[in-house]
């Protein structure tokens, strides 16, 4: 039994003739007769018997004209939604991005986008990388891989990855975050050398950041005095700004209206570039050619110090 079949039996019981039917739904007679023939073998039941030379329900296609509607119906609908599903999904565009991302470089660049009238109609889904594991780039490029998203922002990256390819789209070092009273305060950018002894707050250990802000006193062999460890960068801010000590932090633009001094951090060099990820076989998406083609040729994001 099939929708076809079903839709042959509902156009008959209203016509009550063959011919009349085959018109409406632009069949050979034959073709329809065969289709009802078929129903009824599947059902083991006459579902039309002779009348002159029409033909009317039986009392088992009585029987089976609601069902048979109603199927037709839940059926068109599920078709329905279907196609509009599907032209959600071909006009929005999944994007992880790493949570430093998330207060300036990915609202500028969808607004930014969705201002050129060809985009005004594509929608985003976004998703902040999960910071609650130390391997939060790992996830994004496994659910890149997995198709969860159609494109990553990530700092990590593995150019020998035949599956996936990668573009810089803009830098974001490490920047220490300083109270404009303290002793850091007098330089305009930071030797790490320097911070020997003041107290450092740094992120939880649920930060994947941690780690690479880790490796930047373990290049020039000295320990941070760590005053303590704070989840949020807002609270991190807030220490700072109340004198309580220095942080190092991926640069935002945010910083600047925040009352604190930002230094770039001249030893060890640190140079953390944005990269954006995506599956080679997407580019082929005029959706997703549309959107790599703005942020590699026409898109401008800079983190000014």
């Amino acid at each position: 039994m099939n929708i076809n079949q079903l839709n042959y039996f509902l156009i008959l019981s209203k016509t009550e003739n063959y011919t009349k039917a085959a018109e409406i739904l632009h069949i050979t007679q034959p073709s329809l007769s065969n289709a009802i023939a078929s129903l009824e073998e599947e059902l083991g039941v006459k579902l039309f018997e002779k009348s002159g030379r029409n033909v009317i329900l039986s009392k088992f296609g009585k029987e089976f004209i609601p069902y048979a509607e109603k199927s037709i119906k839940e059926l068109n609908w599920g078709i329905e939604r279907l196609n509009d599903l599907k032209d959600i999904s071909n006009k929005t565009i999944r994007i992880a991005f790493l949570y430093s991302l998330s207060s300036d470089f990915i609202p500028s660049l969808i607004s930014n986008f969705l201002k050129e009238k060809r985009n005004k109609d594509i929608r985003f889904q976004l998703f902040e990388s999960n910071t609650s594991t130390k391997e939060c780039t790992k996830e994004m490029i496994e659910g890149l891989k997995e198709d969860k998203f159609d494109a990553i922002f990530i700092n990590a990256i593995n150019e020998k990855d035949s599956e996936l390819k990668y573009t810089k789209v803009l830098d974001q070092n490490y920047v220490a975050i300083v109270n404009k009273n303290s002793e850091l305060a007098k330089y305009d950018n930071l030797d790490l050398i320097k911070t020997n002894g003041v107290p450092f707050i740094q992120y939880s250990n649920k930060f994947g950041t941690r780690n690479e802000i880790k490796s930047l006193f373990d290049e020039i062999n000295l320990k941070p005095n760590i005053y303590t460890e704070v989840e949020d960068e807002i609270s991190i801010v807030g220490l700072v700004k109340s004198g309580m000590g220095f942080t190092i932090t991926p640069m935002k633009n945010i910083y600047h209206d925040m009352n604190i001094k930002i230094l770039s951090i001249s030893n060890p060099i640190n140079n953390r570039g944005i990269y954006i990820g995506y599956q080679k076989n997407k580019s082929k998406s005029e959706l997703m050619k549309t959107f790599i083609d703005y942020i590699e040729k026409e898109f401008k994001f800079k983190y000014e110090i």
